[in-house]
């Protein structure tokens, strides 16, 4: 898991807490109307400007988000360079052949 996904979810929770307990009350925050509004609006919203695959596919990111998967980066980069490297050389249709072991 990222360090910045960590902060992000410690500070939230320790931002909307201090406001619960600052004014003395934790039931003021629970009004299900309310909650009905933001949540059932945002879903609703979400829907009309989404479709339900691209809803249903945030899940992935969210996963993602948390289960922390390695960094591809490094190795993506040394790929793209010996590519330019080799079309460089040898002519843009040298790197069809490296084609077939790219993923």
């Amino acid at each position: 898991m990222d360090i910045a996904t960590i902060i992000g979810i410690i500070s939230g929770l320790v931002l909307i807490g201090s406001a619960i307990f600052s004014n003395g009350s934790w039931e003021i925050f629970l009004h299900v109307p309310s909650l009905m509004t933001v949540f059932g609006g945002a879903t609703a919203a979400t829907l009309v400007n989404y479709s339900l695959k691209e809803v249903i596919g945030v899940m992935g990111v969210v996963q993602k988000a948390f289960t922390g998967d390695h960094d591809k980066s490094p190795e993506l980069i040394a790929t793209l360079v010996e590519m330019s490297q080799l079309s460089r050389r040898e002519g843009i249709l040298a790197i069809d052949n490296m084609l077939s072991d790219i993923s």
